[in-house]
């Protein structure tokens, strides 16, 4: 199970291939180091702008989350320490940005494995930050979650780090992004997480939303009515497939251009739940869909309140061929909950069972 550290604290690495994703809408930078933080002369900062040094590369993919790259044994000589940034795109202070650390030897996503997730809460203001750092400890490597702040953003980041902060100069985003075809299907199975909860609120209460378009299609839109259908599975432990929650309630969501949108949300208090409760699968019926000729679905995780946005997403668009579609799930992580993409169709009778093999990669 993966580590899920509070500022300071540090576990074991093995391997030394890994993959460091970090979400939050922050431009995200990393750096080969000394052994006293200083940044290597002669390595460049792997930035959007120049996305690879030795051992570390960033991933071709703009957006959110950003991901790297890591080959430990490919450092170059005195390259102690890897400090991951993030940085304000906007000179706004950085709010929530989660780190979330895996094992990656190349193969495909649902073979990574999880090693540790952290949280910086973002209460300091700070438009720049040292979210967290890979360090060498004897023969072995070690994660630290850092979350240290600066106000003055990345001209102080760099002064701390001992590099030019033209190094640390955001660019704007030129790339195009992947292109949309009729025949794209979302992945079967997509790896990533960012935590629910915070250091202060570890299971909050937190609201799970699905919806699909009240309208679509060309000319004179169809108007779709019939409601998604949704359910809520418990996995865990002694656990049994008759232990599914009823829907609880519809809601509009609460954006001004979300009156589009037919949604059913979820309300759920994580600290009510029983410790056997390991998951909390959300999955849709994809018949209704074929029906209406539906062809996306969003979703999204919010906390307390609905500006609380945690993570979102879009399928689209929807490959009916098969009748179930597990959206996401809210997994327990020791005392705290973080939510995971899976976006798998199935189509089996056996759902309990198929659910808890979609989860394996999580477990």
């Amino acid at each position: 199970m993966a580590a899920v550290l509070i500022r300071g604290q540090n576990c074991e690495l093995n391997g030394v291939r890994l993959g460091i994703e970090v979400r939050g809408g922050v431009e995200v930078a990393a750096l080969v180091c000394d052994a006293e933080g200083t940044g290597l002369v002669g390595v460049p900062v792997v930035t959007r702008s120049a996305p690879a040094a030795p051992g570390i590369s960033l991933g071709p993919v703009p957006g959110d989350p950003a991901r790297l790259l890591v080959d430990l044994a490919a450092l170059p000589p005195g390259g102690e320490r890897i400090a991951v940034l993030a940085i304000s795109a906007g000179d706004r202070p950085i709010g929530a940005v989660t780190l979330t650390v895996d094992t990656d030897s190349g193969g495909p996503a649902a073979e990574r494995v999880p090693v540790a997730t952290f949280v910086h809460d973002g209460a300091e203001g700070a438009t720049a930050l040292v979210l967290g750092e890979v360090y060498r400890r004897g023969t072995g490597w070690k994660l630290r979650a850092v979350g240290q702040g600066f106000e003055s953003g990345a001209p102080g980041l760099a002064t701390h780090l001992g590099v030019d902060a033209a190094a640390l100069a955001i660019a704007p985003d030129s790339s195009p992004g992947p292109p949309v075809t009729e025949d794209r299907v979302p992945d079967r199975l997509t790896h990533r997480s960012v935590a629910v909860g915070s250091e202060r609120d570890p299971a909050p209460k937190t609201r799970v939303s699905l919806g699909w378009p009240r309208h679509h299609g060309a000319g004179k839109p169809t108007v779709v009515t019939e409601m998604l259908g949704v359910d809520m599975r418990l996995v865990g432990k002694g656990i049994g497939p008759e232990m599914r929650l009823p829907f609880g309630r519809t809601k509009r969501p609460p954006s001004s251009d979300d009156d589009a949108w037919a949604q059913r949300e979820f309300v759920i208090d994580l600290a009510k739940l029983p410790r056997r409760v390991e998951y909390l699968v959300f999955s849709v019926d994809l018949r209704p869909a074929r029906r209406h000729g539906v062809t996306e679905l969003r979703w999204a995780v919010r906390g307390a309140t609905s500006e609380m946005l945690v993570a979102d997403g879009l399928v689209a668009p929807l490959d009916t061929r098969d009748d179930r579609l597990t959206v996401l799930a809210l997994r327990r992580q020791g005392d705290r909950w973080e939510s995971v993409v899976i976006e798998q169709t199935w189509n089996r009778r056996d759902d309990i069972g198929h659910i808890r093999q979609m989860l394996r990669p999580w477990s």
